[in-house]
């Protein structure tokens, strides 16, 4: 439970605490953030009151950039379950505040010939408990009874860069590998992997992310604290209706073939 974030800007990652695993912190127990020190134990629980909570509102990790491209790996054999705990089809969703800032990244990446790529995003409630079941370790999947997954929040994701052409980049590690190469700070001796693992902390950190220090691949929006649980009722909008012969283009300011945003 004594994970540590990290705070991360283009010339320093500082120090800030962490309550658990990438795949979730356990937000009803994660102290305040503050940048280059450490935070006191007894900082106040995050977990806002119901009259503070904004209404739960889910858009597409591509709503503002199309862009950036999506694998969730969840939704995959590819993880540490090596089966599929999303439906098939399940789109990247994040609060809308998120997808902002993800664009921003975006934009610090292509003008290095980059692109970001998504592993996780928004996770629901019943697919945490699933990795739980599989994993029981608050060293690596953060408890459900403790507060869950920041996934949960729909202010988390999981991360990496490709390059333009989507072809993958070296990085430490693959997703949901729990080994010391995975650490944020990356101790190997390959530069070119410690040079991307670096562009990919200098576009997210520009974006206003915090990082983990177990997860190279893990992110959180610094303003988290501002959100609360999302229920699993918000997980897929509704698919479009058919086109018509009077539908000749999607509707202005939501790219073709994404999902709209939804909300309890």
């Amino acid at each position: 439970m004594n994970r540590f974030f990290f705070s991360l800007t283009s010339a320093l990652i500082a120090l800030a605490p962490c309550v658990c695993r990438a795949q979730g912190t356990l937000p009803a127990k994660a102290p305040e953030i503050l940048k280059a020190v450490p935070v006191a134990k007894s900082s106040p629980s995050p977990t806002a009151s119901p009259s503070s909570t904004p209404a739960p509102n889910l858009v597409s990790v591509r709503s503002l950039d199309p862009t950036i491209q999506v694998e969730l790996r969840y939704a995959t054999a590819k993880n540490v379950t090596k089966r599929a705990i999303y439906p098939p089809k399940m789109p990247a969703l994040v609060r809308p505040t998120v997808a902002a800032r993800l664009a921003v990244a975006q934009s610090y990446l292509k003008a290095r010939g980059f692109r970001l790529k998504i592993w996780d995003a928004y996770r629901p409630k019943s697919a945490h408990e699933q990795l739980w079941q599989f994993l029981p370790d608050s060293s690596f999947v953060a408890s459900p009874a403790d507060g869950g997954s920041l996934h949960t929040w729909g202010v988390a994701v999981d991360a990496t860069i490709v390059y333009e052409n989507g072809h993958a980049v070296e990085m430490p590690t693959d997703f949901d590998e729990f080994t010391p190469e995975a650490e944020l700070h990356y101790s190997g001796a390959k530069g070119s992997v410690s040079d991307h693992l670096h562009v990919l902390q200098r576009a997210m950190a520009q974006a206003g992310f915090y990082g983990m220090r177990t997860e190279w691949w893990h992110f959180v929006a610094k303003d988290w604290k501002d959100y609360g649980p999302i229920d699993d009722v918000t997980l897929i909008s509704p698919a479009p209706p058919p086109p018509t012969s009077n539908t000749h283009a999607p509707t202005a300011g939501i790219p073709a073939n994404r999902p709209r945003s939804v909300s309890r």
